[in-house]
Parts: structure tokens; C-alpha cells; sequence
């Protein structure tokens, strides 16, 4: 049994969100329509707080005791149940799914910074000196894998057939991302 719960901090404003998802979205719930209707709620500026102290009842299962499913089409392979999750208007779902996940995405950053910030644990000197001690940390453990795998594709001679095509797109990803993290070293050392 779970206790914790995340509650929110404005009731009303969230009961009204919610009510707008039921009648954006075809299908509610879903994690689409309450993933927007969390969106919207944060920007009419709600929040929320985690009540620790109430026990939550954990989720049933999707077939009940005579064999029934509670939920019908939990395992329906359905590409229209799906588009029904897309709210109407929107033309390429695809595009829509990408929203959706950047948002969870900066959400879910936000509460990472929060909880970093609002942590009394440790001084902010202190937060931002042993963060940049633990990426120096992390990065030396990435020259020493990238000094091993090199070390390997030597040693057996290898050539670029032993990549797979998914590994060429991450070799450019990765020098972008490094090219990033360093900018953003010599701006926060300024």
C-alpha cells in the first residue's frame, strides 16, 4: 500500500482542467488528456504538494476475480483507440505525441530542479561544487569507456560495417551534445 499522494494545491482550478480534458479528449482518462490537463493547471499557475500522510489504495487489476476484464480494451491492438486520444483539430498525431512528451519532459526537469534547489541538505556553494566535481567524475568514466571501445575495434580490426545504422545517428547526437556541454562549462565558469 502506497503513502504518498500528490494532491493539488488549488482543488477547483484542477477539477476545472480536468473537466476540460474530458471534453477535449474522446478518450478519459488517458495519460494524454490528464498530461494536458496537468499542463494547463501549472499555467493557470497550480501546483502539488504530496500528502504523506493518507494511504492511497493501490490499482486493481485489469481482470477481477470471475475472469472479466475491468478494462476492455486494455489489451485491444487498435490504431483508432489510439487517434482518439489525440485531441480534435490536431492533424498529425505524431506531432502531437512530441508535444506532449517535451512537456512531460520540462515538467518532469522542473520538479528534478525544485527538489535540487529546495534541498537544505547542502549550501547552494556547496550544490553547484559537488555537481561540477560529479560531472568531471562522470566524464572520466566516459573517456575510459570511449578509450576501451576504441582500444577493442582495434584489436579486432574492425571497420565501420561493425556498427549498426542506429549507432552513426548517435555518433553525431553525441558530438552535439558534447559541443553543448561544453559551451554551457565555459558559461557557468565565467
Amino acid at each position: 500500500m502506497l503513502t504518498e499522494k500528490n494532491i493539488p494545491t488549488d482543488p477547483q482550478k484542477w477539477a476545472y482542467y480536468k473537466s476540460q480534458a474530458k471534453k477535449k479528449f474522446d478518450v478519459y482518462p488517458s495519460a494524454y488528456a490528464n498530461a494536458w490537463a496537468a499542463k494547463k493547471y501549472k499555467e493557470a499557475g497550480g501546483g502539488w504538494r504530496k500528502d504523506e500522510n493518507e494511504d492511497v489504495e493501490e490499482g486493481t487489476t485489469t481482470a477481477s476475480g470471475g475472469g472479466e476484464y475491468q478494462t476492455p480494451n486494455a489489451f485491444a491492438g487498435s490504431k483508432e483507440k489510439w487517434r482518439k486520444q489525440v485531441p480534435k483539430g490536431y492533424t498529425e498525431p505524431s506531432l502531437y505525441y512530441e508535444q506532449i512528451l517535451a512537456t512531460l519532459q520540462n515538467v518532469i526537469n522542473e520538479i528534478s530542479y525544485n527538489d535540487f534547489k529546495g534541498d537544505e541538505s547542502a549550501s547552494h556553494k556547496q550544490k553547484i561544487n559537488n555537481s561540477i566535481k560529479e560531472i568531471s567524475t562522470q566524464l572520466y568514466k566516459m573517456e575510459q569507456m570511449l578509450n576501451q571501445v576504441s582500444k577493442l575495434k582495434t584489436e579486432i580490426n574492425g571497420d565501420q560495417r561493425i556498427f549498426y545504422k542506429s549507432t552513426f545517428s548517435k555518433f553525431g547526437k553525441i558530438s552535439e551534445r558534447i559541443l553543448r556541454l561544453g559551451n554551457k562549462i565555459r558559461e557557468l565558469s565565467k
